[in-house]
């Protein structure tokens, strides 16, 4: 399809501004996102309570149902959050335990998280999914999918007495 100067230009324009604006913006969302996630925090799911753990020292904060958790990790550069993800795991051991053995039996799962505008607002587009969320929309997802990974982590080692 031809393109003449001054749509290209008006184009590159558009797609200037709105990285600019996603660099600006995904920090303060990133924040948000894990806002609407530490909600679930005293939240049921079969007879087990989430639990919000913020971990400082690894860059993570944990979403926890029983012996499983959804980790949030991302990097930064230049102040900016980037490389933002979800991985869907056991939960961790705790200070200065480790597991006896280093592999689950259920196969962690983790979600990559792109910063995508849509409309107005910004939104997380998650790739293994196909789908973009809104950080409401995405806490909700997670926690749905925390619930299902707890679901098949029963199913293989049976179920555990409640935390």
């Amino acid at each position: 399809m031809y393109e003449d100067f001054d749509d290209f230009s008006r184009r590159h324009s558009q797609e200037e501004a709105n990285r600019q604006r996603l660099a600006k913006e995904t920090t303060p969302e990133w924040s948000i996102l894990k806002g609407f996630a530490s909600d679930f925090a005293g939240r049921e799911f079969a007879g087990h309570k989430f639990q919000w753990v913020q971990d400082p020292s690894s860059w993570a904060d944990f979403l926890i149902l029983n012996h499983v958790a959804a980790m949030f990790s991302h990097s930064e550069r230049n102040r900016i959050v980037t490389n933002c993800s979800v991985r869907f795991d056991r939960r961790p051991p705790g200070l200065g335990k480790q597991y006896p053995d280093d592999k689950s039996g259920v196969s962690p799962k983790e979600w990559s998280l792109l910063p995508a505008i849509e409309g107005e607002a910004i939104a997380w587009f998650v790739p293994e999914l196909g789908e973009t969320h809104s950080s409401m929309e995405l806490a909700d997802a997670i926690a749905k999918e925390l619930s299902e990974y707890h679901k098949r982590y029963e199913l293989h080692y049976g179920h555990w007495p409640a935390a």
